[in-house]
């Protein structure tokens, strides 16, 4: 009995991954095929992520927002209708991250989820839990196209434990994030293994986290303030299938 349960568990864990595979597999090539505009190489698709400069800084202490304590070490901050519309307006019109971003990958892409958040210090004892995705891990069910932007909502230095990432390519090579508020992070959260960092004793890290998903043109998913307070959706061809997107001009 004993062995036909590990055997079942062996089984159930080479069935997940390969479903995995094969849905990451499939999503990458027919977005290659439907979506991708032309084949670029540069340090983001090379490194798996790099910190670029806004042009004028964006107005977050404008953002209005309702605290939601998640866990012990995570607090949200669901941010209003009006403040995601002003967001993304300040973000990806005035400082023309459609262009950046477009040149940067080849794609057009649909903004399909956004949570503003706080982490604060895990204590030794619950270290090996997984608070806010302080375990590392890789994005599988993703697209290897899938990226996520990371704004800090103040200066981000060691000491306030920005995310980790290793090099697609080499392991050994490990991204910690520092940046100046007009500073922001892309990554493929697919293709790099990654974690949140822990900061140290009375400090806490305030950012904002997008998960954008190629598309024929760039686009908002209409369920952006809706799914603030929830998981991160995962299988994003499938999950925002029928979602009503918005195209941004």
């Amino acid at each position: 009995m004993i062995l036909n349960q590990s055997l079942r568990s062996k089984i159930i864990l080479i069935t997940k991954i390969f479903f995995l595979e094969i849905y990451c597999f499939l999503t990458t090539v027919i977005e290659n095929i439907v979506f991708k505009k032309r084949k670029i190489k540069n340090d983001l698709n090379t490194n798996g992520y790099k910190i670029y400069n806004l042009k004028s800084n964006a107005a977050y202490e404008k953002l209005n927002f309702q605290q939601v304590q998640s866990n012990k070490y995570l607090k949200k901050y669901i941010l209003s209708e009006r403040s995601i519309s002003k967001l993304v307006d300040d973000l990806f019109i005035k400082n023309n991250l459609l262009s950046l971003i477009t040149n940067e990958t080849g794609f057009a892409y649909s903004i399909d989820f956004v949570t503003a958040y706080e982490t604060f210090h895990i204590d030794n004892s619950d270290i090996k839990i997984g608070w806010y995705a302080n375990q590392w891990h890789r994005d599988k069910p993703f697209s290897k196209n899938t990226l996520k932007l990371v704004f800090p909502l103040h200066k981000i230095t060691h000491q306030h434990g920005g995310i980790q990432i290793k090099n697609k390519l080499d392991d050994e090579k490990i991204f910690n994030m520092t940046a100046n508020l007009n500073e922001f992070l892309i990554f493929l959260p697919n293709q790099c293994f990654h974690k949140a960092g822990n900061p140290e004793i009375n400090f806490s890290r305030k950012q904002i986290m997008m998960q954008l998903n190629p598309s024929n043109t760039w686009k908002i998913n209409s369920n952006l303030y809706k799914r603030q307070d929830r998981i991160e959706p995962k299988f994003p061809m499938i999950t925002y299938l029928f979602d009503k997107k918005i195209r941004v001009n």
